[in-house]
């Protein structure tokens, strides 16, 4: 079975096509980065963000099958958590895309 990321198109078809299947990822995202930014943060790792969701997961036990997400997703999470909320803007640091 091929995961959502092995699947062809671009970065960004296959970023919507696994949030499409997974939302819960980036409301998950979402909501440790504001109660990161609510404790005084002003910048984070979104990477980290992410390892802690997936290590969550397996500490907790829950299913860790949604969170297998790519890390070249960690980028587009974080940009996506930045238009999201006004309060996050500027929380994580970003380069310009390709194309951009």
């Amino acid at each position: 079975m091929r995961m959502l990321w092995d699947q062809p198109g671009t970065i960004d078809e296959r970023f919507e096509r696994f949030l499409a299947v997974h939302p819960e990822l980036l409301e998950e995202f979402c909501a440790i980065a504001l109660r990161l930014r609510m404790a005084g943060r002003e910048h984070y790792s979104a990477d980290a963000i992410l390892h802690h969701i997936r290590t969550s997961c397996d500490i907790d036990g829950r299913d860790s099958e949604p969170y297998r997400c790519n890390n070249n997703y960690t980028a587009l999470l974080a940009r996506r958590a930045m238009e999201r909320h006004a309060e996050l803007r500027g929380f994580f640091e970003t380069r310009t895309r390709r194309g951009e």
